[in-house]
């Protein structure tokens, strides 16, 4: 797999799925300011991530408060995700 940031999300996003995204995690926030899509992988519980994940393709984003980012994403390709792999990296 490229090198892509792991956005461990709650809900699934979908291909072709548009979303509008609020990041809470600073260093999450930060990592998703300097590229152009993102790898989102369901949580599922326990923390376990799914080991299929979805490419995100960042739309628009914006600074939200507190060092927040806001993002507009749409859904791309499934990807396999590493047993190794873990979110930001």
């Amino acid at each position: 797999m490229e090198e892509l940031v792991l956005f461990s999300r709650g809900r699934v996003l979908l291909p072709g799925q548009r979303l509008k995204l609020r990041v809470h995690d600073v260093e999450l926030s930060a990592a998703l300011r300097g590229v152009d899509e993102f790898c989102a992988v369901f949580s599922q519980s326990g923390g376990e991530l799914s080991r299929v994940g979805v490419r995100a393709d960042i739309r628009s984003r914006s600074i939200a408060p507190y060092d927040r980012l806001d993002i507009d994403v749409v859904g791309g390709d499934r990807l396999e995700i590493p047993p190794s792999a873990r979110p930001h990296d």
